[in-house]
C-alpha cells in the first residue's frame, strides 16, 4: 500500500471532517461537475451526487484494502477498466 494513501486513509480514521479548506472545494467542484451531468446528459439513476462520489471512490480503493493475493492479478490499466465497468453497471 502506498504511503500517501496509507497517510490519507489514517486521516479519516481519526477525524473524518478534517480536510483543508482547498480539498473541500476540491471535493464540492466534483459534486458540482456530478450534478450538473445528471441533470443534462448523464442520469444517476437515483444516486445523489455525493453518494455517487462516494460509491466510486469505494470502487477506486478495492485494491488498496485488498490483501496482495488478491490485489496482484491485474495491471493498472486492467484495474481502471474493472471500475470504469463497475461505475457502469451502478448507472445501468
Amino acid at each position: 500500500m502506498r504511503l500517501g494513501y496509507k497517510l490519507g486513509l489514517w486521516r479519516q480514521l481519526e477525524r473524518p471532517h478534517a480536510g483543508s479548506h482547498g480539498e473541500t472545494e476540491s471535493w464540492q467542484q466534483k459534486i458540482a461537475l456530478l450534478s450538473a451531468a445528471s441533470a443534462t446528459e448523464n442520469p444517476t439513476h437515483g444516486f445523489t451526487p455525493s453518494d455517487l462520489l462516494a460509491l466510486v471512490l469505494a470502487v477506486c480503493q478495492t485494491w488498496h484494502l485488498a490483501p496482495d493475493a488478491v490485489s496482484t492479478d491485474k495491471t493498472s490499466p486492467e484495474r481502471r477498466q474493472v471500475i470504469v465497468d463497475a461505475v457502469a453497471r451502478l448507472l445501468c
